[in-house]
């Protein structure tokens, strides 16, 4: 039993709820749920079922190539956790997150093959395509970019390409890299509020620097503004003939109060971490604003499917798991 709970805490398996939210807000973002007549059928569960599952294999394979590289700075700083205590091997954990990451990407190539794809090459597949962009992103991130002041960019582009691995979903080969303009367009500020997150974190085991926290915080507030404005951009709804949205005054009004309401609980966190720039508040914000990524999909995905309220009370209620599993797994 503490051998599985090891593992648990190596994948930080508290944040897993917050890739599937991304997948699942990706997928709405194309439409695919929002068609005159659309049925749910075993393909579509099995093709969702088949990208959360990519997503997880990613996600896991860097959390634990992340605690990897990471290694000696934890055995100066963070000497309890699992791989400077011992508890599990260092060659062990490189391994598995080999395993993982290229597990993920095969599950991607499968993926096409089996849900209408086949005609398309690999390499401009936009599963596989996503699924591989993302390993590289991850690689980088974890071996190159960590220490530099590039890391919060591509920890951000990370994100945007989970959101996107969701979007593909549906092939859309007559579109720009398979993907309308509306998906990238949220990708993109998923990928800004983490950035955003990652740059206020940066110093999260000390007393952080009121100046670096602030930097991190307009960063997130660039990106919620810019999912406020979505509403009134025509021409990114036009890029997705499958979604239909003329602007109406209700649905942009209450999705953009569920936006605010979603992101108050994080906000708070934030402004008394910069009040206060301590060690635990600063982690106690980090771990409230990506928890609030799953809040910010569902308020998305309420925006992107409205006559089907259940799909976003579904992804809402993903921060279940992140609280519970969250006692006794850290998140960050």
């Amino acid at each position: 039993m503490n051998s599985l709970i090891n593992w648990l805490r190596l994948m930080r398996v508290s944040g897993l709820p917050t890739a599937w939210s991304n997948v699942l807000m990706g997928a709405a973002a194309t439409g695919l749920f929002s068609r005159p007549g659309f049925v749910l059928t075993l393909s579509t569960v099995q093709l969702i079922l088949t990208l959360l599952a990519v997503s997880s294999c990613l996600y896991i394979g860097g959390m634990i190539l992340n605690d990897v590289c990471d290694l000696e700075a934890d055995r100066r700083e963070r000497p309890e956790r699992v791989l400077p205590s011992g508890r599990i091997s260092v060659a062990t954990a490189r391994w598995a997150a080999t395993a993982f990451l290229i597990g993920g990407v095969m599950l991607a190539a499968f993926s096409a093959l089996e849900f209408g794809k086949r005609g398309m090459p690999y390499f401009v597949n936009p599963s596989f395509g996503t699924a591989l962009a993302l390993l590289v992103a991850i690689v980088i991130y974890n071996r190159v970019a960590r220490e530099s002041p590039f890391g919060p960019v591509v920890m951000g582009v990370c994100r945007a390409l989970n959101v996107l691995l969701g979007a593909s979903c549906l092939d859309s080969a007559n579109e720009f890299a398979g993907f309308g303009a509306l998906p990238v367009f949220v990708a993109v500020c998923v990928g800004t509020f983490v950035a955003g997150i990652t740059w206020f974190s940066s110093e999260e085991h000390t007393a952080g620097s009121r100046r670096t926290l602030i930097a991190g915080a307009l960063v997130m507030g660039a990106a919620v503004t810019a999912l406020l404005w979505l509403p009134s951009s025509e021409l990114l709804w036009k890029s997705v003939s499958r979604l239909s949205f003329s602007g109406e005054v209700a649905r942009s009004r209450a999705f953009r109060i569920l936006l605010l309401l979603v992101l108050l609980p994080a906000a708070r966190r934030v402004c008394l971490a910069i009040a206060s720039p301590e060690s635990a508040r600063i982690q106690q914000a980090v771990v409230a604003c990506l928890r609030s990524l799953i809040m910010i999909d569902a308020a998305l995905c309420y925006l992107f499917v409205p006559d089907r309220p259940f799909f976003a009370a579904t992804v809402a209620l993903l921060i279940v798991p992140a609280f519970v599993v969250g006692r006794w797994i850290r998140l960050t």
